[in-house]
């Protein structure tokens, strides 16, 4: 995007630290599936291919590049006014993108679109079984084994129904833990 007057501001953000990373790409992050040499990378060299609008939220915006050899997809939103935030970051694979470049085939005219489809980065969500999911309630972390929910199969976003969302809370106020867990807590260190 160097070269592209219009997104000036996104290396300037970048250059002045006024970056935000949202949990999603804190999670690739810590399971190594992106690096962020790869995710700044692509937001000062790559290009934008797909620019989405809200009436609700600011534009976001799609970049295409590369890390490592493989393609990336940097999702990101902001604007000169305002600090960059980094929603999702994801190797574009079919069935959502033919290329890196290319979203999959049109039917009658109309991206396929389906209760299906991920939110953030339009992959497919597929039916799972979650072995390990956190759920934080009240400060309190806990972690409920075997939950029913959806998942996308492009950049890993899990979903669950409201259904799902009211046994837990239930489960949670009305039952007694079957196992206690360690749980490792490190402490950002302060300047």
């Amino acid at each position: 995007m160097k070269a592209d007057p219009d997104y000036q501001w996104v290396e300037d953000k970048i250059r002045l630290n006024e970056v935000s990373f949202s949990e999603h790409i804190v999670r690739e992050l810590l399971g190594r599936r992106v690096s962020l040499p790869g995710i700044i990378s692509v937001l000062t060299s790559g290009a934008v291919i797909e620019v989405h609008t809200n009436p609700r939220r600011k534009p976001f915006h799609v970049a295409v590049g590369h890390e490592c050899g493989k393609p990336l997809h940097v999702v990101f939103s902001g604007s000169g006014e305002s600090r960059l935030a980094v929603l999702i970051a994801y190797e574009p694979t079919l069935p959502q993108w033919m290329d890196p470049r290319t979203r999959s085939k049109e039917r009658d005219g109309q991206m396929q679109r389906n209760e299906g489809r991920c939110f953030f980065c339009g992959g497919v969500v597929e039916p799972i079984v979650v072995g390990n999911f956190d759920y934080r309630l009240d400060g309190q972390l806990h972690v409920l084994k075997d939950v029913p929910a959806g998942l996308c199969l492009q950049c890993g976003e899990k979903y669950i129904s409201v259904e799902t969302a009211r046994k837990i809370d239930e489960l949670i106020a009305t039952q007694q833990p079957d196992e206690q867990e360690t749980v490792s807590v490190l402490r950002f260190p302060l300047s």
